[in-house]
């Protein structure tokens, strides 16, 4: 690899092997999109946030700040939060020296800039307060209509990169909370 090259860390909050369909998938994607000279790398987490509850989302984000820490010692230029709960967000960004982009707050403020007003979908119900916080952490109460919740398992989001059936509930599912904007 040049110097010239921009590396990125990208911390995905799935396992390794039991998503690598999925971080298969979403690696050949960011490969497509970024631009000559940079290089993405994207990290799961062992064990992954396969529960949805407050206590995994601390978990999780207690090694997403470490790896925060690893990352800037291994040289790399940013690192990415890929989880919308942006679990561990804040306090990597107080860690380190290199820029650090939560999947939650660079959606929520981007998609601030296509429309005055978003709503958001979350895929259970448990996280509507979570992302409550989020929003009103993010200065965004004035733009965001509301959260609905889907009710999917975090395995199944995995799973329907590969099982039809499952991709086609998790479409319907979303389709259905989306309405209710």
């Amino acid at each position: 690899m040049s110097e010239d090259t921009t590396r990125i860390w990208y911390q995905s909050y799935t396992h390794p092997t039991e998503a690598k369909a999925y971080l298969d998938d979403l690696s050949a994607h960011i490969d497509g999109i970024v631009d000559p000279g940079t290089k993405v790398d994207v990290v799961g987490l062992d064990p992954p946030a396969n529960q949805v509850h407050a206590i995994t989302e601390l978990r999780c984000g207690v090694q997403v700040i470490k790896n925060a820490i690893q990352a800037e010692k291994d040289g790399y230029d940013a690192f990415v939060i890929g989880h919308f709960q942006d679990a561990g967000l804040m306090e990597a960004k107080a860690c380190v020296d290199i820029p650090v982009m939560g999947l939650g707050e660079t959606t929520m403020l981007y998609a601030c800039t296509l429309g005055t007003k978003l709503g958001l979908v979350t895929i259970d119900p448990v996280f509507i307060r979570w992302h409550q916080q989020q929003i009103a952490e993010y200065g965004l109460e004035e733009r965001v209509l509301g959260v609905q919740a889907m009710r999917t398992h975090p395995n199944d989001l995995v799973r329907a990169f590969t099982e039809e059936d499952v991709y086609q509930d998790v479409k319907r599912q979303f389709v259905e909370q989306s309405a209710g904007f």
